[in-house]
């Protein structure tokens, strides 16, 4: 299958850009109102635009999940639990899989490789955009409990439990003052939810090339970490992470 076929979201890539202005607007429209309303007033034209944003949210997304489902890639994305076609859509509108020849690469695209950061008054070095629908679509994996994602993710919360107690660091509550030798639980949740995410942008990125008849770099092998917190380097086949049936 040639790269022309198997890519109908090529041309989406400005529906991706436009679905996050449009949220940007209509969730300052709202916020407006609210305030509005606190005070007892009312914008009229605020009132009338509200519903003309939601509608064109609407059929940005729908044209998104559309492409989604029409892209060969579907047929692994619509088996795993949490991972909807408009949110697997916007990610995929972000990039450009035939100049992302690694999964490192694909990582660093969407601000997931190692040490990278947005700092004050420098140029960002990854799709800021991008990592949001990410980690959305992490949120989404999340919540369906008793996934193979969720999966992946408790194991790596469990490991880094353990890492840090290994190093006599204390995991407490964010209600408290962190202390020298303490970590928040939050931090501990991101950073099993970064490995997460990093897991399911490499099955994506496998699934993706190979849809397009790209080449996939061997070895294709990122951390594993097994039930007993032990690292291992291993592959991940996206096969494993499928919660229903082909």
């Amino acid at each position: 299958m040639t790269t022309t076929e198997a890519a109908p979201l090529a041309p989406l890539a400005f529906a991706g850009r436009l679905r996050v202005h449009l949220e940007k607007i209509r969730v300052a429209t709202q916020v407006r109102l609210a305030h509005l309303e606190r005070l007892g007033q009312r914008d009229a034209l605020s009132e009338e635009l509200l519903p003309k944003l939601e509608a064109l949210e609407e059929l940005v997304e729908s044209r998104i999940e559309d492409a989604c489902k029409a892209h060969p890639v579907y047929a692994w994305v619509e088996r795993v639990k949490g991972a909807g076609a408009m949110s697997v859509g916007a990610i995929m509108a972000r990039a450009d899989i035939t100049r992302l020849n690694t999964v490192s690469s694909m990582w660093a695209h969407f601000g997931f490789a190692p040490g990278q950061k947005r700092v004050k008054g420098e140029k960002v070095a990854f799709d800021v955009t991008g990592k949001t629908w990410c980690w959305r679509l992490g949120d989404s994996l999340l919540k369906r409990s008793g996934t193979k994602f969720r999966a992946v993710y408790d194991r790596r919360k469990e490991y880094e439990q353990a890492r840090y107690a290994a190093q006599g660091i204390r995991i407490i509550p964010a209600t408290r003052t962190k202390k020298e030798g303490e970590v928040y639980e939050g931090q501990v949740h991101m950073r099993a939810m970064r490995y997460m995410i990093k897991t399911f942008l490499a099955c994506l990125w496998k699934q993706w090339r190979e849809a397009e008849g790209l080449p996939v770099a061997p070895p294709y092998i990122i951390g594993r970490v097994d039930a007993n917190g032990k690292q291992h380097s291993t592959e991940y086949l996206p096969e494993e992470f499928c919660d229903r049936p082909a």
